[in-house]
């Protein structure tokens, strides 16, 4: 009887056992397939980390070479500004010498006008001039008929 019931007792805990055992199969079936499902989502992570790294190191190159572009612009920029601060200069110089061309250009118109007035000066005084050697030699000419008539006399 006492082996029956420990036979018994041994059969419950066997069958226990055995259900304990199907359920842990199934557990670890279970989790055996999260596993694989982890592993899975790890390896498309990795996947996608790669991309991203990739496109990291694309956009720092990217970067780079934008600074180095932005870099050159400054300098560009900077040439430009002190192109601009002469050609200011220049500029300025230009105007100076402008005004100063118009003061030399009313002196200039002054002094024609001077010279215009002592041209006519002179060409009075010319025709003045001549006007006295046709009176000299009218003079002269009525003088020698005097001498002469002196010399005659």
């Amino acid at each position: 009887v006492e082996s029956k019931s420990m036979a018994s007792a041994l059969e419950q805990k066997l069958a226990f056992t055995q259900d304990h055992l199907f359920r842990s199969e199934g557990l670890v079936d279970q989790l055996s397939e999260a596993i694989e499902e982890k592993l899975a989502e790890n390896s498309q992570l990795r996947t996608v980390l790669r991309e991203t790294r990739t496109e990291l190191e694309s956009s720092q190159a990217m970067v780079t070479q934008l600074e180095e572009e932005s870099a050159k612009l400054t300098v560009a920029y900077e040439n430009v500004v002190d192109q601009l601060e002469l050609e200011h200069q220049r500029l300025n110089q230009t105007v100076a010498i402008s005004e100063e061309l118009k003061l030399v250009n009313k002196e200039y118109l002054a002094l024609r006008q001077e010279y215009q007035s002592i041209a006519e000066q002179l060409n009075a005084t010319k025709t003045e001039s001549a006007q006295c050697s046709r009176t000299f030699e009218s003079m002269r000419l009525q003088y020698s008929g005097l001498d002469s008539d002196l010399v005659g006399i």
